[in-house]
């Protein structure tokens, strides 16, 4: 083996390396990117189950919104409820997914 064989062979390994570091670091983001995309179609498709439970809710004759009860403005003058009515089953299945993207 020559010197040129020799060196030229030196700088591929040289070169190789940062070239395999990369493809582990690419692929792990890679991985992370599927991980988003299906946490991300489940989120979906729970708003979506949520919005169907909402419209059924809605078509049956159930209220969609009642006025609040009891407004409350506090000093920077945003108004909130207090009403103590339980939460829709939608509100309940809405609640649950943005649960489950933790």
């Amino acid at each position: 083996m020559t010197i040129t064989e020799l060196s030229i062979n030196i700088i591929v390994i040289i070169l190789l390396i940062p070239a395999i570091y990369y493809a582990v670091k690419l692929n792990r983001q890679l991985i992370k990117l599927e991980q988003n995309q299906q946490k991300m179609t489940e989120l979906a498709q729970a708003l979506k189950q949520a919005v169907e439970t909402f419209d059924k809710t809605e078509t049956i004759g159930g209220t969609v919104s009642t006025p609040c009860q009891t407004p409350v403005t506090d000093s920077s003058q945003n108004t909130t409820c207090l009403d103590n009515d339980p939460p829709s089953e939608a509100e309940l299945e809405l609640l649950q997914a943005l649960r489950s993207i933790k």
